[in-house]
Parts: C-alpha cells; structure tokens; sequence
C-alpha cells in the first residue's frame, strides 16, 4: 500500500460534519478542523499505524449510547444503541474508506448493491438508463430527492463523451457538440430506440460497389465522370465532381491518404472548429444528392449550384427551427428577419443571388412555399459572366417572373433582400444601367 499523506488524512477530518457527537476524548471535528495549522502535525503523526498495524493505546475506545426509540422505554428493544469514536480512529477508517472507494466496483459484485451507495439509487430509480434520464419515482427518499433536484442543473452543462456510442440514445441525452442544444430535436420514428453507434455505421450507403457485393447487378463506375469504381470514399472526397465542390466551400479538405471515409472524416471534424462541422455533413450531403439526381433522374447539376443550394436548405432549416422555437431574437440585442407565412391561398416566391469572381458566374435561386409553410418548389440556374451582384438580384427577379407566368398561380408575393432591384422593377423611367437589360421587359409588381 502506498504511504498515507498529510493531504488524504486532512480531507478525512474535514469530510466529518464539525458537530459530531465527541468520543471518549471529548473532542469534536470542529477542534481539530479549527486549530488544524497548530495540531495538524500531530493528527498525520497517527498513521504510523497503517505501517506497524498497531493502535496507539485507548484509540480506539468507544463510547456505546443508548437512544430511545420512544418516550417511555421499557426493554433494550426500545433501545438503539450508537457508538462514539475518538475523533482520531475515524480519521483513520476514513482514511481507508477513501482509499477502498476506488477499487470497491472491482471487488464486490453487481448483486450486492447494497454495499455501494451509487448502486442503489441506479437499481431504484434508474435501473435502465443513466442520472440524467432518471425520474423521481415513486415514494423517493429524502436523499434521491435531494440529489433529483439538482439533475436540471447538472442536464444545462452534462455532455456525453462519445467513444463508440453504444451505451447513449439518439434521443433524449445531450450528445451533441453544440453548447445551447446538445440533442436531437426530431419525431422521425426511425430515431426511436437506437443508439449513436447504429447512426454511425460505415458502408451503409448503397453505392455501386456495396450493391455489387450484395450481388445487385448495377455499373461499377462512378456516374459523374465514369473514371473509377464507385466507393463512399471516391464519390464523396476523389471525384472530380466532389473536389470542385469541396474547393467552393471555407475549408480546406486534407487528402484521403489511403483512409477509409470514416477515419478521413473523422480527421476533418478534429482539424476544424466545432462550427465547421455543420458545413462538413452538408457539403457531403449536397454531392451524394447530385449524385442520386443524375443515376435516378438523369439531372446533371452545375457544382456552384450544388453547394449554394445546399448551403441555402441548411440555412432554411436554421430558421425554420429558429421560428418554430418562437426565439426571434438575434445575436447581441439585434433582431433578425425571419421568415413568415403568406395569407391562405398564396404563394410566397424568396429569391436571392449570389456572384462568384473566380472563376466568373454567378448564380440565382429561388424556393415557393405556400401558406402553411410547405415547400412546392426548388430552382438554381448558373449563368456565366461577370456582373455586379444588384444587377444579379435583379436578373434573378426576372427569372421568378418569367416563371410565374408558366405557373397557374391565383395569388403570389415575391421576396427579395435587394431593395435596389426591386425598386428598379417597380420604376416606370428608362434606367441607363446594367439593370435596364436586366428588368426592361419585366412590369409585374413585386414586395
């Protein structure tokens, strides 16, 4: 056994409650907690006894006290007898209880929980989950109680540390890297009853050379370019395809080098800020989408379009969230604009536009919803050239125009965050801009 330190004996004293009942020395915790600078010295002078496993004489002498269970005692069954211990002999068997607190799950079996404090409140209150997901439970003791009333606190800052995520539910625990909301906030039922290691399972995605293992009789190659077998890692990181949407995005992708997706993602997710994971899972989302829209639909996608757009439905998701959360309060005291439904029976259009330098195109987007939200329709064109990004928002005003003539639209409000260019489709003067080729056949009123 190691050596007792001054340091264990001292955080044995002071755990004792200072108005314990004194033993036969007469003294109580709060003497030698008060006067510890002066008789400190002597209190760790007492485990020459862990080495020669001899108790200094009268040490261990106690006082047995008799406690009526009831005002007026008849036999020693109304009798409950307490033991008073010199202050310095507990010191000593607390000192060992500390030291035993460490190695007692490993020496006393599961079945005799009684032996273990934690044990009984987990095989009472929580046999099948954790503190956190704990509830009060019928009939509660005064210290689960107590230590219940503490769990809402403990919930706003507890995490769990992910190893292989066998033991955490999807739903319910907070898990999450996110320090306002660590959970999973959906009702889809595939989350129900599973676990954070069934969501990441690799090689679950059916691409050709999985479907082919399993004896499915599809191309081996990749769809986008036809140069390689098609494999999660390829499709998603060594494609041509992939790359050029991985080079429009803020992070600067690292090299497969041989690994599997797993471990190349994994890699990602430690070498960036906790804010880039988002961007990471939905630029990965946005490639295997194209891909599934050009195997199944036969629809090639321009990739400045694939990452805009897929930014724009993450961003869309934001604040649908945001809103139905009823918080629209922005960052610092700053309101932000949130997205609200049209009036029944009309059409909502939002358009925006973004202008790329390098190289020079730019690119327009628009999404319809109705009334209760729900989305109807989705477009992103790509056009090439150099233009500035208000004569970009207003070329994107035009499409939406253009293509609401082809819609059997009864009633519709077209949102844009250009003023300029609205104001320019509002105005029945000759403008001598770039916006007058962009607007001049226009003269739907727009909001």
């Amino acid at each position: 056994m190691e050596p007792i330190i001054m340091d264990e004996m001292k955080v044995a004293l002071f755990d004792m409650h200072p108005d314990k009942a004194p033993g036969p020395d007469g003294m109580t915790p709060t003497f030698y907690q008060k006067f510890w600078s002066v008789v400190g010295s002597d209190v760790v002078a007492v485990p020459h006894f862990f080495n020669s496993n001899s108790i200094p004489q009268g040490l261990n002498d106690t006082n047995l006290v008799l406690i009526p269970k009831k005002k007026n005692p008849v036999g020693m069954g109304d009798l409950s007898p307490i033991s008073r211990c010199n202050i310095l002999y507990k010191v000593i068997s607390k000192t060992l209880a500390n030291r035993l607190k460490d190695i007692l799950d490993h020496v006393i079996p599961p079945f005799q929980s009684a032996f273990i404090p934690r044990r009984i409140f987990k095989a009472k209150y929580y046999p099948n989950g954790s503190y956190v997901t704990a509830s009060l439970g019928q009939n509660p003791s005064f210290v689960w109680h107590s230590l219940f009333e503490a769990q809402s606190l403990i919930k706003t800052g507890c995490r769990w540390c992910i190893v292989d995520g066998s033991s955490v539910s999807v739903l319910d625990q907070a898990w999450l890297p996110h320090s306002e909301n660590p959970f999973i906030t959906s009702d889809h039922p595939a989350f129900e009853g599973i676990n954070v290691q069934q969501l990441m399972v690799t090689g679950s995605l059916p691409i050709r050379a999985k479907l082919l293992e399993k004896r499915v009789e599809v191309p081996i190659y990749c769809p986008f370019f036809q140069l390689a077998p098609e494999t999660i890692t390829h499709l998603l990181v060594d494609c041509a395809f992939a790359k050029q949407c991985w080079s429009l995005t803020t992070q600067e992708i690292k090299d497969v080098a041989g690994l599997h997706f797993a471990d190349w993602f994994t890699s990602m997710l430690q070498a960036f800020p906790s804010t880039a994971m988002c961007n990471l899972a939905m630029t990965c989302w946005g490639i295997w989408r194209a891909r599934n829209d050009l195997v199944w639909n036969n629809k090639e996608h321009v990739v400045a379009v694939v990452v805009s757009s897929t930014y724009a439905y993450f961003n869309q998701w934001k604040l649908a969230n945001v809103h139905s959360q009823g918080n629209n309060s922005g960052v610092n005291g700053v309101i932000k604009e949130q997205w609200s439904v049209p009036n029944e029976d009309t059409i909502k259009i939002n358009v925006d536009a973004s202008v790329f330098t390098s190289p020079s195109f730019f690119g327009i987007g628009w999404i319809a919803r109705d009334h209760s939200g729900t989305l109807l329709y989705v477009a992103a064109i790509r056009k090439q050239g150099r233009v500035e990004s208000v004569c970009a928002e207003a070329m994107g005003l035009k499409e939406v125009l253009s293509w609401i003539k082809t819609q059997n639209f009864q009633k519709v409000v077209v949102e844009s965050d250009c003023q300029t260019a609205i104001n320019s489709l509002r105005s029945t003067s000759n403008m001598p801009s770039p916006l007058e080729s962009a607007v001049d056949d226009e003269t739907v009123s727009v909001g």
